[in-house]
């Protein structure tokens, strides 16, 4: 297992790389941990420091919002994941801030792509586009070492003012502040056995969501109610 010490404005962050090239934070930014990545088997680690409000951590890369509402991202650029084509890609950065402002929250999206929501409920995406999970359909993918991806944060268009988004690793959920819920990156039985299959945006036929998860390949949906719904996600 390999150790690295990165320093990020603030914080030094320490890597833990291991055999599945699976970079798991430490030490170093005081947020709450959430890996979306599938291939990211290593259990949760404490953090501890000021400054950033939110984390995504991929495979090999993560992304931090500071608390003035700016985007760092350091790690391997591979597919794009950090964001910025001042990074060659697949090579490391030891930091590089996203020209992006008002985030809120980010949430990495299978290994190499990252979603940011905004103070203004606006989403953004980049990295790794395999399975459409920018949102965005395909045709303006660039070729990332014959991948499709989006090297920059690109605007997922469709939406209402989104309070929350989410992922499970396969695809994003995203509740509007109006109480709809909108799923997009991968196919969905929207409940009647209709599969759906998402390059763009879809909104559920449920409403009056306050929050959502993706969880074993379920988007859970909590109503204000107190009831809870789920969509299969195929």
């Amino acid at each position: 297992m390999m150790f690295e010490a990165r320093f990020v404005g603030v914080a030094t962050v320490l890597l833990v790389i291991g055999a599945s090239s699976c970079a798991e934070v430490i030490q170093g930014l005081d947020v709450p941990y959430r890996s979306n990545s599938s291939s990211c088997q290593s259990p949760p680690a404490h953090v501890t420091s000021s400054g950033f409000q939110s984390l995504a951590l991929g495979q090999g890369f993560l992304c931090a919002v500071r608390r003035s509402g700016r985007v760092v991202c350091m790690g391997r650029n591979t597919f794009g994941a950090l964001g910025t084509r001042e990074v060659e890609l697949s090579s490391w950065s030891d930091g590089i801030e996203l020209n992006l402002s008002g985030i809120r929250e980010v949430a990495a999206v299978g290994p190499f792509s990252v979603c940011a929501l905004g103070v203004d409920g606006r989403v953004w995406c980049w990295g790794n586009n395999q399975l459409g999970v920018l949102g965005n359909g395909r045709d303006e993918d660039e070729d990332c070492n014959l991948a499709p991806c989006r090297s920059s944060p690109t605007l997922v268009r469709g939406l209402p003012i989104i309070s929350q988004i989410t992922s499970g690793g396969v695809g994003v959920a995203a509740v509007g502040v109006d109480g709809s819920l909108w799923y997009w990156g991968a196919q969905l039985d929207d409940g009647g056995g209709q599969q759906v299959d998402l390059t763009h945006p879809h909104r559920s036929h449920y409403e009056r969501v306050a929050h959502a998860d993706v969880v074993s390949g379920h988007v859970i949906a909590y109503h204000r109610d107190g009831s809870v719904s789920g969509l299969a996600v195929v």
